[in-house]
């Protein structure tokens, strides 16, 4: 890994930055923020992962070399800053990024954060990337990508792979995914567009809307219920339809895979991509 050096300064004098960074420090009240920008030799390393406890993180691919990593941290104290760090772990062909807090967020209102913005090849694939609080944005990365967060948005596009996205309170956003295995969320409303399925496919989401646009190149039988909820299609060739109260099914193509769509509370709007 190689870095720079900045310093960063608090109220009661200056101290240095820790880990490589540039930029510098910004009062947020009682808190501070900091940057730091790595950079990750990417030889012999087949993908990537990313891990962060609390923050966002922002994922792109561009024409490049290395693996950029722009990170903010955000704390309240010396001793906060002191407790928060990127860790780089390489295991075979994985680069694993992640987060190293030793506070205990149960303890501090306002826990130390550390955000990411990060650029990544075109070519290395971006396997898995998780938060436990914060939003993700990804965008025009290479290969089957799983993308999980506790609480926070996610948007996703123009991924090339299979994808699959989790989030317990948040919104997903999905669009040119290659293909989807399956979209999941307790509290939140998705968003997705469907061009190819990865065998059979799931969206699941207990209280949301879904707004599904799906190709018409699409070989599935389609299913979609709700328990409390409306279920709208326009702009599809749906054969062998069948609809009820809170229920829809449909063939698209030859209905090769099963592709259901279900919501406890929240109406699903299905169109044609």
């Amino acid at each position: 890994m190689n870095h720079t050096t900045t310093r960063r300064r608090f109220l009661a004098g200056a101290a240095a930055a820790g880990l490589g960074a540039i930029g510098g420090c910004i009062s947020l009240g009682d808190r501070q923020e900091t940057e730091e920008t790595h950079t990750f030799d990417v030889t012999g390393l087949s993908e990537l992962t990313i891990r962060n406890g609390v923050g966002d993180v922002r994922v792109a691919a561009e024409d490049r070399s290395d693996v950029r990593v722009r990170a903010i941290k955000r704390a309240g104290s010396e001793d906060q800053f002191d407790a928060i760090s990127l860790v780089e772990q390489r295991s075979g062909g994985t680069l694993a990024l992640s987060v190293d807090n030793e506070i205990d967020s149960t303890l501090f209102g306002s826990p130390p954060s550390m955000e990411f913005d990060i650029v990544v090849p075109t070519d290395l694939r971006v396997a898995e990337i998780r938060t436990d609080t914060g939003d993700l944005e990804v965008e025009g990365t290479s290969g089957a990508l799983n993308v999980e967060t506790d609480t926070g948005d996610a948007v996703v596009s123009d991924v090339e792979g299979t994808l699959r996205a989790t989030t317990d309170t948040g919104d997903l956003t999905i669009r040119n995914a290659a293909s989807v295995s399956g979209v999941t969320t307790e509290t939140g409303d998705v968003e997705i567009d469907v061009a190819a399925l990865d065998g059979d496919a799931r969206i699941e989401t207990e209280t949301g809307d879904v707004d599904a646009a799906l190709a018409a190149a699409l070989d599935a039988r389609v299913v979609v219920r709700t328990e409390t909820g409306d279920v709208t299609s326009s702009g599809l060739d749906l054969s062998e339809l069948e609809s009820g109260e809170h229920r829809l099914e449909g063939t698209l193509g030859q209905g090769t895979a099963r592709f259901t769509i279900e919501t406890e509370t929240g109406d699903v709007t299905l169109s044609g991509l």
